[in-house]
């Protein structure tokens, strides 16, 4: 009896996935409309609100060039890097700071206040000690994974 129970509650639940996958969906291609509606329309600048086929070409355009992939290749290698070290400098910290019952006390308010600020604020200072170059951006993703 209980058995029977379950598979029903599956099936409702199963049921009610796809509902909401639907619905979703639907609102996606709703907002695509309105978006293409809009733009054909000429009531918004065609600079800010640009039609689908233009943004299609534009991103068919940007995927056919072949530096496209060498600046991916390059961006993909600095988000790495900050992720190691932002996420190896995280860890040990946090196990210091969690063994050292004492110093996880001390550090307790300069961290519940620094993790919730916007680290983009961050990022003039990342300019001034590692210039313009890649070295500020992983410092500023290094600074964001570890303080998540």
């Amino acid at each position: 009896m209980a058995a029977t129970g379950a598979i029903a509650a599956r099936g409702r639940d199963a049921g009610r996935a796809r509902a909401v996958l639907a619905t979703r969906v639907v609102i996606v291609a709703t907002a695509l409309a309105l978006w293409e509606l809009l733009a054909r329309s000429g009531l918004l600048f065609e600079g800010v609100v640009p039609k689908l086929s233009v943004i299609g070409r534009g991103l068919a355009g940007l995927l056919m060039s072949p530096a496209f992939y060498g600046n991916l290749q390059t961006t993909a290698g600095e988000v790495a890097i900050a992720i190691v070290i932002g996420g190896t400098a995280g860890l040990l910290v946090g196990l210091v700071l969690g063994v050292r019952r004492f110093l996880g006390h001390a550090f307790e308010p300069y961290l519940y206040y620094l993790g919730p600020t916007p680290k983009i604020i961050f990022f003039p200072i990342m300019i001034m000690w590692f210039g313009t170059g890649p070295g500020s951006k992983i410092a500023l993703g290094a600074v964001s994974c570890f303080f998540p």
